[in-house]
């Protein structure tokens, strides 16, 4: 029996969803694909050593690389928080470094890719510690390259096997304020890119790359016969998501945060000792959410619920200076709960329970 006989594997079927996203409307992404690109172009020190690191690289994939960690740094590109996953920072760079003239279908189809599999497993992967993005973004990559190469089919089924095996990445970097967070973005970015490139030249890979025993769905999150994925995919399209635009160069679970602190100090005076934040717990365990300080990096920073809540309080916002400057240990006062001074915000979190209900606390300090 051929292969063209069989009934069609999971990674086949996700090939045939990048061509159906391909052919989509590209109206709900604009808005993101806007973002992403200035997000590329402002100010921001993060990439820098990635730039100097590949500096004399060249070639599709290193172009993707440094392109996603540029696009990513400011942490102002677009956010899907249904399946946890940054996605233009992944898919533009590597659609970018390999296809020229109308992207749009390539873009759509990146994205399409990336949400169907990141909204079946985002929650838990975020769960086990891995970093959604960076597990999901090689096969959002892989797409999109595939497409704004003119892949057929099969080919851009066989790029997605490929990229399936270069899923990683974990979340410590948000507790210990270290930097892979960037090449986390580079490399899915690269990973896509090459994997077409691999998939255009004939290379032979495994048809059940995703579904088979010893595959991506069962190894990764014990899903064998990616039954799962198969469920989200029998559910059929629109596949272009509608990513959220972030205003602040935060991160997305620190966004309604934020803008609660900041209407709450809006045309006040009080310097209140403490603000209580009320989360989901999915979100408040997050790695790097509970941060306290001292707060040595950035990526440390802007994961913090306490300092971004503090700064959107005395701020009204929350600018890149501001959460990229090191704290001072002298002016961090947090007070008892019990002071009358202490003001309590609501986060809802995306929840659909009512918002304080199950939720955890944690507290912001003040840096007046």
């Amino acid at each position: 029996m051929t292969a063209s006989a069989m009934s069609p594997t999971t990674v086949e079927r996700l090939a045939e969803v990048a061509v159906a996203a391909a052919a989509e409307d590209p109206a709900p992404l604009r808005p993101a694909v806007f973002t992403d690109l200035l997000a590329a172009v402002g100010a921001q020190r993060e990439s820098a050593p990635i730039e100097r690191a590949l500096s004399g690289s060249s070639g599709p994939g290193v172009l993707a690389f440094r392109l996603a960690a540029r696009m990513h740094a400011r942490t102002q590109d677009d956010f899907l928080p249904a399946g946890r996953i940054h996605l233009g920072a992944v898919v533009l760079p590597a659609v970018l470094a390999r296809g020229s003239g109308d992207v749009a279908p390539a873009v759509s189809a990146g994205f399409g890719v990336m949400a169907m599999v990141a909204e079946t497993y985002g929650a838990e992967a975020q769960r086990r510690g891995l970093r959604p993005t960076g597990v999901f973004g090689p096969f959002g990559a892989a797409a999109g390259a595939a497409v704004a190469a003119d892949l057929d089919d099969d080919s851009i089924a066989a790029s997605l096997a490929i990229a399936s095996t270069a899923a990683a990445g974990t979340t410590q970097a948000w507790i210990d304020g270290g930097s892979e967070w960037l090449t986390q973005v580079g490399a899915a970015a690269r990973a896509g890119v090459e994997a077409a490139m691999l998939a255009a030249e004939g290379l032979p890979t495994a048809r059940r790359a995703l579904d088979g025993v010893a595959g991506f769905s069962a190894a990764m999150f014990g899903d064998e016969g990616s039954r799962r994925l198969e469920e989200r995919l029998r559910s059929g399209g629109p596949f272009v998501p509608a990513p959220a635009l972030k205003r602040h160069p935060v991160s997305g679970i620190a966004q309604t945060a934020v803008a609660a602190s900041a209407e709450a100090g809006r045309g006040t005076r009080a310097s209140p000792d403490r603000l209580v934040v009320a989360m989901h717990p999915n979100e408040l365990d997050y790695p790097g959410t509970r941060n306290t300080g001292p707060f040595l990096s950035r990526s440390s920073s802007l994961m913090s619920i306490a300092r971004c809540a503090a700064l959107g309080f005395r701020d009204g916002g929350v600018g890149y200076g501001a959460i990229a400057a090191a704290n001072s240990s002298g002016r961090r006062r947090v007070c008892s709960a019990r002071n009358s001074r202490t003001r309590s915000l609501v986060h809802p979190a995306r929840t659909r329970a009512p918002a304080c209900s199950g939720a955890r606390t944690t507290t912001a300090w003040q840096p007046f």
